[in-house]
């Protein structure tokens, strides 16, 4: 028996875990290192890269191929978020949010994975106009599917604005 478990991920490449109880194991020995939020921020970085190096594959016949991808490490772009909820880090949260927004609507995740976005919401004003006008996209489209539809015209109203002002013309279309 082994510590760590080899299995084919939804794109049916081989991804390693370990067993939930090494994986506690593990996490206290790197809070008692003093490491965590270096890793965490690391961690963090490296699926940031990540969503954006699958990003061009939505746009084409790839686009299966990048669903699968997300699938497959979901969990680990989940873990960015509540750390970065928690410093009103929120830039990130939106480039990621931008970049898996098809992955997320199709896979039926809006309510999930929009749960940090109310707080992002409120702080809109921090970020520039494109991130904010983006944030209003997706944050309007999930309203809409969450019923709240009046709160989603306000929510798109200002995307559109924003989206016009700062030139992303693709965006404005989807808002």
């Amino acid at each position: 028996n082994s510590l760590v478990l080899v299995e084919r991920g939804s794109s049916g490449q081989q991804r390693m875990r370990m067993l939930e109880t090494i994986r506690e194991f593990a996490a206290d020995r790197l809070r008692e290192s003093g490491d965590e939020e270096e890793t965490r921020r690391g961690h963090a970085a490296y699926f940031d890269q990540f969503v954006q190096s699958i990003r061009p594959l939505f746009s084409g016949s790839r686009t299966p191929e990048a669903m699968l991808l997300l699938d497959d490490e979901w969990e680990n772009i989940e873990a960015t978020v509540a750390p970065r909820v928690a410093a009103r880090d929120f830039e990130p949260l939106v480039e990621i949010a931008s970049a898996t927004w098809r992955y997320v609507w199709l896979s039926d995740r809006v309510r999930d994975a929009t749960a940090w976005m109310p707080f992002a919401y409120e702080a809109r004003g921090e970020l520039e106009p494109r991130l904010r006008g983006e944030l209003c996209r997706i944050w309007g489209s999930s309203l809409y599917q969450l019923g709240r539809y009046e709160d989603a015209r306000v929510a798109l109203e200002e995307a559109v604005d924003l989206l016009a002002e700062s030139g992303s013309p693709d965006r404005e279309a989807w808002a």
